[in-house]
């Protein structure tokens, strides 16, 4: 459904190699290369590059991939649907880690009491898996809390929660003091992986205020929010977390939320989408029902 050349192109920009490009598609490499040059003329544009022996994309390049990728990824859904029916009540889609546990139950059951036929595939990553997830069509749409290329992606807020900061009275800490940022520092802090949202988050939390990671008593940096969670109410050190992500272990006073002065975030939860998605209206539906 969607002609070969656009096909050789996104596999030789995904992969960032001609050969690479070629073994992946059982073609040889010359025939890459004239099928991008084709493509070339036929735009009149240049779509890669090539710095310090690098392939790159051009900028028109980008804007070229961000469509074809979006185009791709439907093509391959409407097939779907076309040549199985069944597939009509298959749904896909990702959610990071942060926002899994306290959103997803919810969101799913409210889909499932909707559409009770419904075939559901909910894939749990950080921001960045995410994103590559929806860029490979693999899933229709994301959840994600972290930072993302808004150029890339069309997107809708769905959602917004308090970013706190959160530790066990075991450190000594009171949930009617008022502290500062640094005030902090003499405490271990427990953070999410690279590539996660909540990382990003709390990196330009801290930077904001010219302070590092290493400016805590220690640094762990742990994948898992469960994990994190388990670690705080042990009295490991604080962290930074979601509200929601820790609502119930507020309610029962396992954990505390520390009272900052000089920091307040209310990040939102983006529903992240292809540009250009046949289905935009559909997700927007789906997903702003189940809230």
């Amino acid at each position: 459904m969607i002609d070969s050349k656009i096909i050789t192109f996104v596999t030789v920009a995904q992969l960032g190699s001609y050969t690479k490009a070629a073994n992946s598609l059982y073609i040889s490499q010359p025939a890459v290369s004239q099928q991008i040059k084709a493509l070339e003329e036929e735009l009149e544009v240049k779509l890669f590059i090539y710095q310090n022996r690098t392939l790159k994309l051009t900028p028109a390049g980008k804007k070229l991939l961000s469509f074809a990728e979006s185009i791709q990824a439907q093509s391959k859904k409407f097939h779907a649907l076309i040549t199985n029916p069944a597939e009509k009540n298959q749904l896909s889609f990702a959610s990071t880690l942060s926002i899994a546990d306290s959103l997803m139950p919810k969101i799913i059951t409210k889909i499932v009491s909707q559409q009770p036929q419904i075939n559901i595939t909910c894939h749990v990553l950080n921001t960045a898996q995410c994103l590559t997830e929806l860029r490979n069509g693999k899933v229709d749409f994301a959840l994600v809390e972290g930072n993302f290329d808004k150029q890339e992606f069309c997107s809708q807020e769905i959602f917004s929660d308090d970013f706190i900061a959160v530790g066990s009275k075991k450190l000594g800490l009171s949930a009617t003091v008022k502290y500062q940022l640094r005030d902090l520092l003499k405490y271990p802090v427990i953070f999410r992986e690279y590539g996660s949202g909540s990382y990003d988050i709390f990196h330009n939390l801290i930077s904001a205020q010219n302070i590092t990671a290493t400016d805590f008593k220690s640094q762990y940096q742990i994948g898992s929010p469960t994990t994190i969670k388990k670690l705080l109410s042990n009295g490991l050190g604080i962290s930074f977390l979601y509200r929601s992500v820790v609502e119930k272990m507020l309610q029962s006073e396992e954990l505390i939320e520390i009272h900052l002065t000089d920091v307040h975030i209310k990040h939102p939860i983006y529903l992240v989408y292809l540009k250009n998605n046949y289905y935009e209206q559909d997700y927007l539906n789906l997903i702003t029902s189940a809230l």
